[in-house]
């Protein structure tokens, strides 16, 4: 037992809770690394974290889940600012890691515990209420130090929630996850260079009024050029009912276009629709075919009722057709998400698209227009079906999914990626997670391989926040640690799954100033602050409008997301 779990489980017996729920901490697969048994603190606020590592100036990067559990390297940075520092992990062969008290990464050696018959089944979508949505509770550390979620890259939220707006409508709070719109915008998160992912973490005060840090973590997946991608088989499904007539087809037709563009000769294309009925309009068909392909796009037609359910099945049998495991096996499914035929509830599919993402085919969506339900639906399957859910609203939002974010649609680096962060009791008096509604998943899941969660795909970017209020430091020189952080996944084809853990320092993280922080983490920070605001419990419209930078390399984007807030603003959310 780790010195951290110990003392956790001292605050557990200090306050008499239920043993269950002690063991529960305890009962990890591996210790966590030794700290000191003193209390610390952090001066001004923390902000956006940016998953665990060495730090730079308040923002620190790392490397995670090498090849077969090799050395965690560091990344150099001569042009860095003053501050920076950077740490060499070291590989661990056996279950007890040891400590990491220099902020080290520890690899840990995954078990193969998955129960082959199991399926997890995540909450359901929001409620469809237009009610504003209440914001997650604090937790008091000593009664719960553990936050564990599953990675999400998805960025629906904030294409539907633009549109509305542009259109002098209010989104729905229902229809708005917060972490969507916060991973819709660019950062310059650095890149692995021989790992899965690099991640960091800053911090800053709270805009949400609390007197309290605002903490970043935020993961960035290994680039792949797109000529050493896999090959990919790709099924797309294109809902043609009645409800995608006129614009919505047209746009669903002019993406796929475009990522037909981009295909290789040894990439495979199929084509199925649904409407009243379930039709294959293309056999699997080589990427060089690129002529055939395209006249069974203008080819599609819309009109009847939508059975959604027969056309996932469907799709997933011409995926079975094409089936390699050396290949990126996908369903593209292209709707409204309205389904009124059949089975409508996505739920109900669960075990269908568990088992086709178990064996190597997963479950992409394009959402164009519809519902709040048809959004959560479609939401659900990609969930469900371990692949994201996009949104696209014009040819901007078509070139962003299907041509700048092709290879990280199409390449899956990791499955199943889970977060759990352990909060020092003695440093952390409470914590709140922003967004991440429905990827929360239970604490003792975190080593569960049978526990569905999320993937990344190459150049993906995910970014998560914490509130957190923290004890006052003692007089002396003491180190500044805010807990242990530890990450999950499953490389492609692996059976079992690999877990990192490693200490979060404070030093050189935080900044007493909002104005002193990294434009990214204000960025992500005043994103955040908006998806909560348009839920109807978050900060001031115009304290974010006053504080939002723009950056040179991003104007378009961070533009975009300035004319939003001042819509809202104009609608007098």
């Amino acid at each position: 037992m780790s010195d951290l779990d110990r003392e956790i489980a001292e605050h557990y017996e200090q306050l008499e809770l239920d043993p269950a729920a002690m063991d529960r901490l305890l009962a990890m697969e591996a210790a966590a690394p030794r700290r000191s048994r003193r209390t610390w603190w952090v001066a001004g606020a923390l902000s956006t974290m940016t998953l665990a590592a060495a730090l730079l100036c308040g923002v620190g990067v790392l490397q995670l889940g090498t090849r077969g559990g090799a050395e965690l390297g560091p990344l150099p940075s001569p042009e860095e600012p003053r501050g920076s520092a950077y740490r060499r992990a070291t590989p661990v062969r056996d279950r007890n890691p040891k400590s990491a008290s220099d902020g080290s990464l520890i690899i840990i050696k995954g078990q193969d515990n998955r129960p082959r018959d199991g399926v997890y089944i995540p909450p359901g979508p929001p409620p469809r209420s237009e009610a504003p949505r209440a914001s997650r509770p604090w937790t008091d550390t000593r009664v719960d130090p553990l936050s564990t979620f599953a990675a999400d890259v998805d960025t629906a939220a904030w294409t539907r929630a633009r549109t509305m707006l542009e259109h002098g409508q209010r989104p729905a709070p229902a229809s708005v996850r917060v972490e969507e719109v916060v991973n819709a915008f660019p950062y310059d998160y650095r890149a692995p260079e021989d790992g899965v992912f690099a991640v960091g973490i800053e911090g800053l005060p709270s805009v949400y009024g609390a007197d309290a840090s605002l903490v970043r973590i935020g993961v960035q997946g290994r680039r792949v050029p797109p000529h050493l991608r896999k090959p990919v088989h790709l099924t797309f499904l294109v809902d043609v009912s009645g409800s995608m007539n006129g614009r919505p087809l047209e746009l669903v037709r002019s993406g796929l276009k475009m990522l037909v563009g981009e295909l290789r000769p040894d990439d495979t294309v199929a084509i199925a629709t649904y409407a009243g009925g379930t039709a294959v309009v293309l056999q699997p068909t080589p990427g060089s075919e690129r002529a055939r392909i395209l006249a069974a796009l203008d080819g599609l037609r819309s009109g009847g009722s939508t059975s959604m359910a027969s056309g996932i099945d469907l799709a997933y049998d011409l995926a079975l057709s094409t089936y390699h495991p050396s290949a990126e096996n996908r369903v593209i499914v292209a709707s409204d998400g309205d389904a009124n035929v059949g089975q409508t509830d996505p739920d109900a599919l669960a075990a269908r698209l568990r088992k086709a993402a178990d064996r190597g085919i997963t479950l992409t969506t394009i959402g164009v227009g519809g519902s709040v339900r048809g959004d959560q639906v479609m939401e659900t399957l990609a969930r469900k079906g371990d692949g994201q859910a996009f949104a696209v609203a014009d040819e901007r939002d078509a070139e962003t999914v299907f041509v700048r974010g092709l290879t990280g649609t199409l390449q899956t680096l990791a499955r199943d990626v889970k977060l759990q962060v352990a909060f020092d009791p003695g440093v952390v008096k409470r914590w709140r997670q922003v967004g991440y509604d429905n990827r929360v998943l239970a604490d003792r899941d975190f080593r569960d391989d049978a526990v569905d969660a999320g993937e990344i795909g190459a150049g993906h970017q995910m970014t998560a926040l914490y509130e957190v209020e923290l004890h006052e430091r003692p007089r002396g020189d003491v180190p500044m640690r805010l807990g242990v952080l530890r990450i999950r996944h499953e490389p492609p084809g692996a059976e079992r799954g690999e877990a990192t853990e490693l200490e979060l320092p404070l030093e050189g993280l935080v900044h007493d100033r909002f104005a002193d922080a990294s434009v990214d983490t204000r960025v992500a920070t005043v994103a955040a602050g908006f998806a909560s605001a348009l839920q109807g419990q978050g900060p001031s419209l115009a304290t974010l409008e006053d504080i939002l930078p723009i950056r040179p390399e991003y104007r378009e984007q961070d533009e975009e997301l300035l004319r939003a807030i001042r819509q809202a603003r104009a609608l007098g959310m």
